[in-house]
């Protein structure tokens, strides 16, 4: 039931911090200023910061930012981005070591929103998960806010990541966002989006894109994998197991994915291809 939330004493935070961070607003670089206001932001509503960083980063984050804690993993992915981002595969691996009950996962550069912060305060859904999207904005005094559509913090069990592989997106790149919320729905997962007077609780401060085009694409390619290995998986299993959508055999979130990819491709189709009345 998400009629209630459940209060906890401990409550772990997870995040990948770089050890450099630049936002150039007015020709200032808010970049450190911007870093510490986040951190400060999930301190203040109850939770342990823990950033997961590899070898190359661990030691300059943790000099710099000595409140928080850093869990070390062994791998980045410096030889397929130029920078050493950590694996979201080994930040939830790292979750299941630790014996986490709930936990949150934020990207770096997001704040709380002041006045959503007593409202979060070591609380967490009686079930399922719940997650937020979030402000844009232009600088730290929240100039022109507009909502993005992306899932920047997510509230969510660690029992719940059991039911499904989890592939290797670097965390930090486009599209795992997407994915881990409509994975913890195919396998039966309900999950709420987090609002405060109807505007998501976290904001961040808006900057180019930090990302390829091609690493758009290879990651959407893994998307597409990692929802077609659950499709298959979910739809072998007898109808009275799983929920399904009409007759099809498929979870009802998995056949939305599939039915919006067919009307996408359609509208590809006639975009791409012109005409020819033969009348």
């Amino acid at each position: 039931s998400f009629l209630y939330l459940a209060k906890v004493t401990v409550l772990n935070i997870y995040t990948s911090i770089p050890p450099v961070v630049k936002r150039m607003v007015n020709g200032v670089d808010e970049g450190p200023a911007w870093t510490r206001i986040c951190i400060d932001s999930w301190k203040q509503a109850g939770y342990t910061v823990v950033s997961v960083n590899s070898a190359s980063e661990s030691a300059a984050v943790q000099a710099q930012y000595p409140d928080i804690q850093i869990a070390q993993v062994g791998r980045d992915g410096r030889h397929l981005v130029g920078r050493p981002l950590v694996y979201l595969s080994d930040m939830l691996q790292l979750v299941q070591s630790r014996g986490d009950g709930y936990f949150g996962i934020v990207n770096a550069d997001v704040r709380f929103l002041p006045q959503a912060i007593p409202s979060l305060q070591q609380w967490v859904p009686a079930s399922g998960f719940v997650y937020s999207n979030r402000l844009d904005i232009d600088d730290v005094h929240f100039a022109n806010p507009r909502l993005h559509g992306g899932v920047d913090f997510i509230l969510l069990s660690a029992r719940d990541v059991l039911g499904f592989a989890h592939p290797d997106f670097l965390f930090g790149t486009p599209w795992w966002d997407y994915w881990l919320p409509l994975a913890l729905n195919s396998t039966g997962t309900a999950g709420r989006r987090l609002t405060h007077n109807g505007l998501p609780v976290i904001a961040h401060l808006f900057h180019t894109d930090q990302w390829s085009h091609n690493q758009f694409l290879a990651n959407f390619s893994m998307f597409n994998h990692a929802i077609a290995e659950i499709v298959a998986q979910r739809s072998s299993l007898p109808e009275s197991v799983h929920t399904v959508d009409g007759a099809s055999g498929l979870p009802g979130p998995m056949l939305k994915i599939c039915l919006e990819y067919a009307k996408a491709s359609s509208g590809l189709i006639h975009q791409e291809n012109t005409p020819l009345d033969i009348a």
